[in-house]
């Protein structure tokens, strides 16, 4: 197997223009070509914000910075979703999912009170959630064993209408 250079005596006059307009190409739509790299004007002189910034609306970009405010209020409306889901379903599988909500708000909490503290660098928050997890995919797994059981015997996921269990 030889290489698949082209010594310039016998590269074809057409197999060079091609290179070349490819290579022209390249340089006029590169993102960080020297020309389309002017000054401060073209980004904005607005600098990095801080960890602990508050959410203020960025005039250049339009995007708001992320803070503990804004994930508890997500953690929070995801928590009422899943406790909501849980108390007015009927069906076992549906309070399962409305669990399963409010095990990941609280592993949001976790997660962002971990990443707002003073000194995160121990990663205590992402561990008690991926240790939450574990026992959310082992909760899920038992739950949804005991909702095929009890469909197996009564063949409904009807919460009301399983009011005696017996063997």
């Amino acid at each position: 197997m030889g290489s698949a250079r082209v010594s310039r005596a016998n590269a074809s006059p057409a197999r060079t223009e091609h290179v070349l307009a490819i290579a022209n190409f390249r340089r006029r739509f590169a993102l960080f070509a020297p020309d389309r790299i002017k000054t401060k004007e073209s980004f904005g002189a607005t600098p990095k914000p801080a960890r602990g910034t508050r959410a203020l609306p960025n005039p250049i970009r339009g995007e708001m910075t992320p803070t503990l405010q804004l994930f508890l209020i997500v953690s929070a409306a995801l928590f009422c979703i899943g406790l909501l889901a849980a108390l007015s379903r009927r069906h076992a599988i549906f309070i399962l999912i409305g669990i399963e909500m409010m095990l990941a708000a609280a592993n949001l909490n976790f997660i962002a009170f971990w990443r707002f503290s003073q000194q995160p660098q121990q990663p205590t928050g992402v561990m008690v959630a991926i240790f939450s997890i574990a026992i959310a995919a082992a909760e899920a797994a038992v739950g949804l064993a005991l909702v095929i059981a009890v469909y197996r015997h009564y063949r409904t996921t009807n919460v009301d209408q399983l009011d005696q269990l017996k063997g």
